[in-house]
């Protein structure tokens, strides 16, 4: 797929559906300058290193550009959606983390229905927020902003 033509948020948009990735984009950004520059002529110098440190500014930017899609069009970590699961996840955070590690549960199945995840992907579901525990070290509001902010389909 040719990312050149596409607008900034056209490419957001792939980005958020994951169809195509961050170093995708920012490979196809490179690929774009090494492309029309000699006809453009828009660098003076263009050298490896600068090439690599220019790749390496656009990945770090395409990639918090992929992180803060939540942002774009209207869809927020603050949503009444992610308002729910945050609430859920403090009422229940024990509960949530004893089914866990048998993965399955009341509690898993509601919090994976507030999560808005197919039924195809709750086993994925399960095994990231499995990660997430272990990174929030033992801390509901912690586990719970890991949870929304990767695991919440926003609206």
């Amino acid at each position: 797929m040719d990312l050149a033509p596409l607008t900034a948020h056209e490419l957001a948009d792939l980005l958020a559906s994951r169809e195509v990735s961050a170093v995708e984009a920012a490979q196809a950004c490179i690929d774009r300058i090494a492309a029309a520059d000699g006809e453009l002529n828009a660098f003076v110098t263009v050298t490896a290193d600068a090439v690599a440190k220019c790749y390496d500014l656009l990945i770090v930017t395409v990639c918090k550009l992929d992180l803060n899609l939540r942002q774009v069009g209207g869809r927020s970590a603050q949503s009444p959606q992610a308002k729910k699961v945050r609430a859920f996840i403090s009422a229940n955070y024990d509960n949530i983390i004893g089914e866990l590690s048998s993965g399955s549960g009341p509690n898993l199945t509601v919090l994976l229905d507030l999560l808005q995840t197919p039924e195809a992907q709750r086993v994925e579901g399960i095994l990231a927020m499995k990660e997430f525990n272990i990174r929030a070290w033992k801390s509901a509001p912690d586990f719970a902003t890991l949870v929304v902010d990767n695991l919440l389909k926003f609206q």
